[in-house]
């Protein structure tokens, strides 16, 4: 693949394999909380701890702190491609972090491909694979989505979620999976800084 001149890059992973989780974890240093890490979130992993990365996210107000957990061959393996051809991987961000957060409260929803993320807060997300015929993305929408909303949201209005699409193929299953909800939608085309 041809790339352009640069010098570093950011790398952004594909939600699906990055999971987000929002734990209390007890005061110690940075340092001493890394090493920690695998033993205190063993039992939140489908995989075992030791082949998995983590990365500290900040203090949330009701004391818990996110951390994002990867698995570390495959981020050592995407970072060393970049790094082989001589670039410096300077930052790396799960997909769901990527997504501009909507105005209002409200979830933003973003469809690439065959994937789908929703983020439905700061550090609220959840990305997953809704495949490529139309019967498979409105069944995958309509299981996932009312998943993705704030638990306990309590409205007075339907709730509203703003979709960005990567291409055309998706608004007709968003807006038919939004209509079955009763939700109401915004589309947006694919677009980020």
């Amino acid at each position: 693949v041809a790339l352009p001149a640069m010098r570093s890059v950011a790398r952004v992973f594909d939600a699906r394999d990055v999971t987000l989780l929002r734990v209390r974890l007890p005061v110690m240093s940075r340092a001493r909380l890394a090493q920690a890490l695998p033993n205190l979130l063993e039992d939140r992993l489908l995989q075992a701890a030791s082949a998995c990365a983590f990365a500290l996210g900040p203090v949330q107000p009701d004391g818990e702190r996110v951390v994002a957990e990867v698995d570390r061959a495959w981020l050592e393996f995407a970072c060393g491609a970049f790094e082989r051809r001589g670039l410096k991987v300077v930052a790396a961000w799960p997909a769901q972090l990527v997504i501009p957060p909507a105005p209002d409260g409200d979830a933003t929803m973003a469809c690439v491909g065959d994937t789908v993320v929703v983020r439905s807060g700061a550090y609220e997300a959840l990305g997953w694979n809704a495949g490529l015929e139309p019967d498979a993305r409105l069944e995958s929408l309509l299981g996932m989505l009312p998943l993705a909303m704030p638990e306990g949201t309590r409205r007075e209005a339907p709730p509203r979620l703003v979709a960005r699409l990567a291409d055309p193929s998706w608004q007709t299953c968003v807006e038919a999976a939004a209509g079955r909800l009763g939700w109401t939608i915004g589309v947006l085309p694919w677009a980020l800084d």
